[in-house]
């Protein structure tokens, strides 16, 4: 069973180092490595070498066997790289103990480590996407997701910068991460966001609208995208356009009610209205 694990697997005399035992994982490992070592014993080993995940070389007493074995460590977790002769390398994790005859003297010390250099690449691989993505939504305008209980789940800069402001104070994402959006903002309640937001969340319907915030006195374009988990939700200011709009319904107004005749022209006195 020991020969035959996914795992290397190898088995140390003490206190000489002496390798009493290595299974076929860590024979082929062996067999790869960038300096092909065929010592007997650990203090042997000549040019072999593993390193730190920071490119440190590891000491021979570093090594995890070896602390095992001298001083009776126990060591979990432990990463360290193991170059190859292909000029890669693996990232391993290791756990080494030592053993202990009856009159508790120790008499061995055995390591087991497991490659994870796929899973540490494919995790490396989601973080950077991960990272893309945050700086993509950082980018545009105010941004956030909500859970289906309403509770604030992200929040970008913008719409945190917004937010502080309305409320007259200097916000983080800590203290708004997890809390409930109607709790916060209870003059929402009823007005059109609140119920456009509640028919896309309930009805599971991307929904586009524009309303009038009264906790930031501003109009607003938002849409809203749900998902299992909630709503994502894209927010744009439109204040100034609604205003251009107002001040031209209020023009047109005036010039209905005007008796007279009125023409209006552009620059080169081409007719307009």
């Amino acid at each position: 069973m020991l020969r035959q694990m996914p795992a290397a697997v190898i088995v140390v005399e003490a206190p000489s180092g002496k390798i009493i035992f290595r299974n076929r994982r860590a024979q082929r490992w062996r067999e790869e490595s960038l300096s092909q070592a065929r010592a007997a014993k650990l203090e042997d080993a000549g040019d072999f070498e593993i390193f730190h995940p920071d490119g440190r070389p590891y000491e021979i007493e570093e090594w995890p066997l070896m602390r095992s074995i001298r001083d009776g460590e126990e060591v979990r977790d432990e990463e360290l790289v193991y170059p190859l002769a292909d000029g890669t390398g693996l990232l391993l994790r290791c756990d080494s103990s030592p053993i202990y005859d009856d009159q508790g003297r120790i008499v061995a010390g055995v390591l087991v480590a497991h490659d994870i250099t796929g899973r540490k690449r494919a995790e490396e691989e989601r973080q950077e996407a991960s990272r893309r993505i945050e700086n993509i939504l950082e980018s545009i305008d105010e941004f956030s997701t909500v859970d289906r209980q309403w509770r604030y789940t992200y929040i970008n800069e913008r719409a945190l910068g917004r937010i502080g402001r309305a409320k007259g104070e200097e916000l983080t994402r800590e203290e708004l991460l997890g809390k409930n959006i109607w709790e916060l903002y209870p003059e929402l309640v009823g007005t059109t966001l609140y119920q456009e937001l509640h028919r896309a969340l309930g009805e599971q319907e991307t929904v586009h609208f524009e309303g009038y915030s009264p906790m930031s006195d501003r109009w607003v374009e938002v849409h809203a995208y749900p998902s299992e988990v909630g709503l994502s939700l894209y927010t744009r200011d439109i204040t100034e356009r609604k205003r251009a709009e107002e001040r031209l319904a209020y023009q047109a107004r005036l010039l209905d009610n005007v008796h007279d005749a009125v023409i209006a022209t552009d620059e080169r006195l081409v007719v307009t209205a």
